[in-house]
């Protein structure tokens, strides 16, 4: 079940030194929603999105809300669902800067937005980020190794997406390698989340995102259900709980996110779909929240 996504870096360059008091992430995310709604919505008198006959058409709407129809076969009951992107920034709380990378990743129909949400972060430039409004410009975006903006102009030149497809493979292969989580993963692990996870909820996480994504952005054809054994696999962990204070504006309320950040490394025999399951959790994100920047994790190979 093949799901079409985009990677974009985009980079910008402040006025002046910039000071985060809040991770940066989330203030990204915040003005993004706020940008968006200010110039997508044409329906402004509606109070919600829920009832408004646009809802699966405006770019604030399918980007932050993600509506679906109730009557789907693979979340039953549910009207909303999985956003379509993720972002990553590593610049972390309480630090200054001039200059910010952050990685957005779009997959599915988000993709075709992408000129709405570069619009979105060029107009939030005008207005600033975090506490003290930091101005700033957007000096040029990335996609693949491929120009997509200059900084100099509005043209956007979108390169081909690209398309991830899992390996289902039981095939086994021999592995010594290493899970570093970039910024904090939250995982469930019966009904709570947890700073200890194993190598098994990794890839139940993974498996569960995987067959959401695949179904709203990708194709609906079933697989086969697979039978994760990892009896062969040794593990180390080195993992620690790391929390955000968030404030949420539809809310009224400061929020604490948290997740596991650290490292897990890991060696023996690995089916081939766990090694695909990694995959798409590098780019797809890892547990919840990966649209606030969370579940950030990369896989590195370790010499024997």
């Amino acid at each position: 079940m093949p799901i079409p996504y985009q990677k974009f870096e985009i980079f910008l360059e402040f006025e002046k030194n910039a000071f985060a008091d809040i991770y940066p992430s989330f203030a990204l995310r915040a003005v993004l929603g706020k940008e968006l709604k200010r110039f997508a919505c044409i329906l402004r008198h509606k109070q919600t999105c829920d009832d408004c006959p646009l809802r699966f058409q405006c770019a604030y709407s399918v980007v932050f809300e993600t509506p679906i129809e109730k009557n789907n076969d693979f979340l039953k009951g549910r009207d909303k669902a999985s956003h379509p992107f993720i972002t990553y920034c590593e610049r972390d709380v309480n630090t200054n800067f001039n200059e910010l990378k952050f990685e957005l990743t779009l997959f599915g129909k988000g993709i075709k937005y992408f000129p709405y949400i570069y619009y979105g972060f060029l107009k939030a430039g005008e207005n600033g980020l975090f506490r003290e409004r930091a101005k700033y410009r957007i000096t040029k975006v990335f996609s693949g190794g491929h120009l997509v903006n200059d900084g100099s102009s509005d043209d956007i030149n979108l390169p081909e997406g690209t398309l991830f497809t899992a390996d289902f493979s039981e095939e086994l292969v021999d592995k010594n390698i290493r899970i570093n989580f970039l910024s904090p993963s939250r995982l469930k692990v019966k009904g709570k989340y947890s700073s200890e996870i194993s190598f098994s909820d990794i890839l139940i996480a993974s498996l569960s995102r995987y067959e959401i994504l695949s179904n709203l952005y990708g194709t609906s054809e079933k697989n086969g259900k697979i039978q994760i054994n990892l009896s062969e696999i040794e593990s180390e962990n080195c993992l620690v709980w790391k929390e955000y204070k968030r404030y949420s504006s539809r809310q009224n309320d400061s929020m604490i996110f948290g997740g596991v950040v650290g490292y897990m490394n890991l060696r023996g025999k690995f089916p081939i779909y766990a090694i695909s399951l990694l995959k798409f959790a590098e780019i797809f994100g890892l547990g919840k929240n990966t649209g606030f920047g969370f579940g950030k994790i990369l896989v590195e190979e370790l010499n024997e």
